[in-house]
């Protein structure tokens, strides 16, 4: 099965083969650039100038550094904008304090940035190759992913999951509602 898909909260197109490491996809560019400006994340993201300059002034997402967004920077907010279709954003904002609470300390991290980029993309990517729909097959789903992780404990890794399982049905459930809205338009 060649499964096409466009990685979740950005305007990147994504063909079959990285599934494990969405991330390597994109790093080079950080290591190259030094960071992205503004216009740059926008495209990516396809987010209003002022949608992402809103997130940062409420600090949902750190300050830029020297006006250039940095990995942890973009990734939150691929993060957010790729479930909040669907979820209100004082709630996705309460899932991210979940997993790494404070958004400017790294230290009180469940995982790194990068690292639960991958795991979403890769929950996303098993569901729809796999036809994975329910809760329950979901999250046998996730948590074998997240088995690899061995500086979490228990209960570490219950947090990754339950928030993993999250993200992955409100991302589903953003791209159904996208589908219904083609659909009604087309119809109008």
């Amino acid at each position: 099965m060649n499964l096409i898909l466009t990685i979740p909260g950005t305007a990147i197109s994504y063909k079959e083969g990285n599934e494990n490491n969405v991330y390597g996809l994109i790093e080079p560019v950080f290591k190259a650039t030094g960071g992205l400006t503004l216009a740059q994340v926008r495209e990516i993201t396809g987010l209003e100038t002022t949608t992402i300059q809103n997130w940062v002034k409420r600090g949902w997402v750190m300050k830029p550094e020297n006006k250039r967004y940095k990995e942890r920077h973009v990734i939150r907010i691929i993060l957010i904008n790729s479930i909040r279709g669907s979820i209100q954003i004082e709630k996705i904002i309460r899932l991210m304090e979940y997993i790494n609470g404070d958004v400017e300390d790294t230290s009180d991290d469940l995982v790194p940035d990068s690292t639960l980029f991958n795991l979403f993309f890769k929950t996303v990517w098993l569901c729809q190759r796999d036809n994975l729909n329910g809760e329950e097959e979901m999250l046998r789903a996730i948590e074998n992913e997240t088995q690899g992780i061995d500086y979490l404990n228990s209960d570490g890794k219950e947090r990754l999951s339950k928030a993993l399982l999250i993200m992955t049905l409100a991302y589903q459930s953003s791209v159904i509602r996208q589908k219904a809205e083609r659909i009604i338009n087309n119809l109008l």
